[in-house]
């Protein structure tokens, strides 16, 4: 016959399965991080080319996922009378402009890498410009649908 567990060895065993999910956690998460990151530095350094592509890929099926996940959402909602609708076109010119900020500062950190300070000037430059340009376009098409209600 075996003796009940005391207050003791249930604190000890509380513990014991603590520590053993914490690790199997951190384990987990280097695995999948081994898993995920593996086949991108193998892509980066074997096949310039193919990790382009992969991560083209990757970018428009986050696009794609996100696009449908926001038109899913938007039916099911019900509309709001009191507010104006939002444009195809706003959506379109706001996530044109995240794109091109991100690609803007992407720009500039690889020139400023590469020592190419004039072109990483004038790409800071021109790249705010044309955020600050499709910020304004935005706006007017958002002015314009609200004159229109």
């Amino acid at each position: 016959m075996s003796a009940p567990v005391g207050s003791a060895d249930r604190g000890w065993l509380d513990a014991t399965r603590k520590v053993a999910l914490f690790l199997a956690l951190v384990i987990g998460s280097a695995a999948l991080g081994v898993v995920i990151a593996w086949p991108l530095w193998r892509f980066a350094t074997a096949a310039r080319g193919a990790y382009t592509w992969f991560a083209l890929a990757v970018a428009v099926a986050g696009i794609a996922v996100a696009a449908a996940r926001a038109a899913a959402r938007r039916r099911r909602l019900p509309r709001d009378p009191s507010r104006p609708s939002r444009p195809v076109l706003s959506g379109a010119l706001s996530t044109l402009r995240a794109i091109l900020l991100l690609a803007g500062v992407y720009t500039v950190l690889v020139f400023a890498v590469r020592a190419f300070w004039g072109l990483a000037g004038a790409a800071a430059v021109i790249s705010a410009g044309l955020v600050w340009l499709l910020t304004l376009a935005r706006r007017r098409v958002r002015r314009g649908a609200r004159a229109s209600v």
